[in-house]
């Protein structure tokens, strides 16, 4: 094992070898990214701006340095050969995302992560950030990007990993038949109704335009025993979910596609196959 002693106070958090040989870090304590010639040993450093802290750095397939700069509250790109700093803010609604790691998908794309709960893209052709809330918040940390397109991130404060599968989801659509819906809801509310002996029940289901974040469905059972009440809500809402008359349509930057049903879902459906009334299964 070879070490290459960095000037006092270098303080490097991430490391990424480039093409040429050299090796470019993030100069996180001094706001700057730095080339390394592993050849000279001389550390090239490369102001990023006032109050600048950088975290991750990547060489993306432009050959040029990318670094997620959690000072300025942006990605960073340094031209490989002009050591020109390019910085693309984060959008006004995601104040201090704490920025940390970065990965390129196949089409060329940026993807980044923010421990305040965010992640997030950059497309390095139009300049154009997108960011989203992270759907279970604070915690997201390394990213990777796949062969097939899908993103997946670890989150460090949550304790679990994300896929998401290419483009994000800009909003929901979803279509019903007037009047048809309802009864159809209704109707099942009456199974439900007539199978636990329920003491109250209400369900609402949003249609229309409904972006992340949105609630969509309520169901709220009231039962004597509270195993009924859980096993009714549960009915209803697998109902609502595959056999409802509802169509959903998923609106991303590429365009929109109708969704169908999954096979998980239909499988908790299928376990509510007709059964006897409260009232024969107890005779």
């Amino acid at each position: 094992m070879k070490f290459y002693q960095l000037p006092p106070g270098a303080y490097p958090h991430d490391v990424a070898p480039a093409p040429d040989g050299s090796v470019w870090i993030s100069g996180q304590r001094q706001g700057f990214a730095g080339r390394f010639d592993p050849n000279t040993g001389q550390l090239e450093k490369i102001p990023l701006g006032p109050g600048a802290a950088p975290h991750g750095v990547i060489i993306g397939p432009d050959g040029n340095a990318w670094l997620t700069e959690g000072g300025q509250n942006a990605i960073a790109r340094v031209d490989a050969r002009s050591r020109e700093v390019k910085l693309f803010p984060l959008p006004k609604d995601f104040p201090g995302a704490n920025l940390n790691t970065m990965a390129f998908d196949q089409n060329g794309i940026a993807w980044f992560t923010g421990q305040g709960g965010v992640y997030g893209r950059v497309d390095p052709r139009t300049g154009k950030v997108d960011a989203w809330k992270a759907p279970r918040g604070v915690g997201p940390y390394g990213i990777t990007a796949t062969p097939a397109g899908d993103v997946w991130y670890a989150s460090l404060a949550g304790d679990h990993i994300a896929r998401e599968a290419g483009e994000p989801i800009a909003a929901l659509t979803l279509e019903h038949y007037p009047g048809m819906a309802e009864a159809e809801v209704a109707r099942h509310v009456e199974a439900a109704n007539a199978r636990w002996g329920l003491l109250g029940v209400t369900v609402i289901h949003r249609y229309g335009r409904i972006e992340p974040g949105e609630n969509i469905v309520l169901v709220v059972t009231a039962a004597s025993h509270r195993h009924d009440a859980f096993a009714a809500a549960e009915f209803l809402m697998d109902y609502l979910k595959t056999r409802a008359p509802f169509w959903k349509s998923e609106e991303r930057t590429g365009g929109a596609r109708w969704v169908e049903a999954q096979q998980s879902d239909d499988a908790a459906a299928d376990r509510w196959a007709p059964a006897p009334r409260r009232s024969e299964a107890a005779q």
